[in-house]
């Protein structure tokens, strides 16, 4: 049976040594390369990097064996200061991915930072069957950005599959005494792909008797008009043959039309949804064709 001040003693020794176990866990928490930006406590120095962003949606292979990507860094007052971090106070992981959406359950991929350009540059034994790698870029105390990039141009035809057209303005540009031009933008799930639509693929047509050609390295289209009478409602249709994807210019000759207006008949639109474009028969009163380029 124990006395009082052997209790006494074994209460203090027990104190001391979960005493020390919570300061040795602090300890270790403040020292760890993942904890995220929140201080542990109050009056603590905030995290000099407030966000973190992955630039684009694809590694750009530089040879058979590297890619790279771009990365910014911002403060609490969203300058980017990307330059201005070092390089080991950033943890960055890169694996392989089969489809984009498992986390990159694959092999890694060996990583080094440019913290002058913000430039990482991946190097791993790519093969033609590698479509996503999926990166991890957390600095130090800070939250990090994921996301899964697209392996260089393993998927070129998919990058070519038209998802919107444009009409860049609500007006048509006079360049002749029965010439007008317009700009357009044709766009994938990325980017703009206006120059690598040929004009075959994209048909051209006008309300109006005319006939229009497509230039996709300017995106600008010229309508010639074979009628002197352009002072009406001029409907100017663009869809794309493999998919339908489809953009409407409605222009009261060549300005925009007036508010107020039916909404049938609103300036520039484009369409996304093939089922909803109007059946050109019923607009138009001579087809116009496109470039056959």
């Amino acid at each position: 049976m124990k006395t009082n001040k052997e209790g006494s003693a074994y209460e203090m020794f027990y104190r001391t040594i979960r005493k020390s176990f919570v300061l040795a866990l602090i300890f270790l928490l403040v020292s760890s390369a993942n904890v995220f930006a929140t201080p542990l406590f109050p009056g603590w120095q905030e995290p000099s990097v407030k966000s973190t962003e992955i630039i684009g949606n694809r590694l750009d292979m530089t040879s058979p064996t590297t890619g790279t990507f771009h990365y910014k860094l911002f403060d609490v007052n969203n300058k980017d200061i990307t330059s201005e971090f070092p390089v080991s106070d950033l943890f960055i992981e890169a694996k392989i991915s089969k489809n984009g959406w498992d986390n990159g359950g694959g092999e890694s991929a060996a990583a080094s930072l440019d913290p002058r350009t913000g430039t990482c540059t991946l190097t791993y034994d790519f093969s033609e069957s590698d479509k996503y790698i999926s990166i991890s870029l957390t600095p130090r105390y800070s939250s990090g950005d994921s996301k899964a990039l697209i392996i260089g141009n393993s998927d070129a035809e998919n990058l070519k599959k038209v998802d919107e057209i444009h009409f860049l303005s609500d007006s048509l540009t006079k360049t002749g005494p029965n010439t007008s031009t317009f700009k357009y933008e044709i766009i994938n799930f990325i980017n703009d792909i206006t120059q690598k639509i040929p004009a075959s693929q994209i048909e051209a047509f006008s309300s109006v008797d005319s006939s229009i050609t497509l230039d996709p390295s300017t995106g600008t289209g010229t309508i010639t008009f074979k009628t002197a009478n352009t002072n009406q409602l001029i409907r100017t249709t663009l869809r794309d043959k493999l998919t339908g994807i489809t953009a409407v210019l409605n222009t009261l000759g060549l300005n925009p039309v007036p508010d107020p207006v039916p909404s049938s008949t609103l300036g520039s639109t484009s369409a996304t949804n093939p089922a909803s474009a109007t059946d050109p028969a019923s607009v138009i009163d001579t087809a116009s064709t496109t470039d056959p380029a």
